[in-house]
């Protein structure tokens, strides 16, 4: 899970540039929505700014 965090940060902003052109708007938030994460995905997302939807955190 913490490579998709990551991967979904750098797609986001990869065409972060696209969005805002096309819909005349700014990207203000990034949000995951998921069943189960693991604590190192949080922290990751914390850290990148990213906010988490989650129903719970499993751990290895």
């Amino acid at each position: 899970m913490l490579e998709d965090i990551v991967v979904f940060y750098e797609k986001v902003n990869a065409i972060k540039p696209v969005i805002e052109n096309m819909y005349r708007a700014s990207v203000r938030r990034l949000v995951v929505v998921t069943v189960h994460i693991d604590k190192e995905a949080v922290d990751k997302a914390k850290e990148l700014g990213i906010e988490c939807v989650y129903g719970d955190i499993i751990s290895d």
